[in-house]
């Protein structure tokens, strides 16, 4: 693919591909956003990347795929926003946890989906539910996988409706908590 600083944000675009079909079990899950979501994929397996790149777009979801962390980052600095981060926890060049570290900085707000093959360790757990991120064990299962998206897209609208909403509180009152954690979905065997 080569280097990517001298390309624009919509030349990372998957979304211009033909959209796959849709599963009967997927038939459910088409978003209503309007304008379209736009979902940063990072994943390191070029079938796994095909397979959920296929199935966000055939969903109508505006999909920018990488190979790997680094090349995410830079994807990230060279658009102007992304709706949800979907990113391997195993890379090369960068982590998907060190990914969504450096997202969450420059946009706080921005829902992160990792993804991992393997049961990631207790620490890595805690490290991802203390951020508010969602954690999906693969295989790639569509259904647990777009509801897994939209709980983190829905969190990121009640959010910002909260945010927006709120009005400012004296320091010694702070606001109540109402996050309702991350998401943890595992498949079962």
């Amino acid at each position: 693919m080569g280097h990517l600083h001298s390309k624009s944000p919509a030349q990372f675009s998957d979304s211009n591909s033909a959209p796959a079909r849709k599963s009967a079990a997927a038939e459910h899950h088409t978003p209503s956003h309007n304008p379209p979501v736009r979902i940063l994929l990072a994943e390191d397996d070029p079938d796994i990347r095909h397979l959920i790149r296929s199935i966000l777009v055939s969903q109508g979801y505006t999909v920018f795929s990488c190979s790997d962390g680094r090349h995410a980052l830079e994807i990230v600095h060279a658009a102007p926003r992304f709706d949800l981060l979907i990113t391997d926890i195993q890379m090369p060049h960068l982590s998907g946890l060190d990914l969504a570290a450096h997202l969450c900085a420059a946009h706080p707000a921005t829902p992160i989906i990792v993804m991992s093959g393997n049961p990631p360790s207790q620490s890595a757990l805690v490290h991802i539910a203390q951020r508010g991120w969602h954690f999906f064990l693969k295989p790639i299962s569509i259904v647990p996988l777009l509801d897994t998206i939209e709980h983190a897209l829905a969190s990121r609208d009640v959010a910002s409706r909260n945010v927006a909403s709120r009005e400012p509180v004296e320091a010694h009152h702070p606001p109540h908590a109402s996050h309702p954690g991350p998401a943890l979905h595992h498949k079962h065997a």
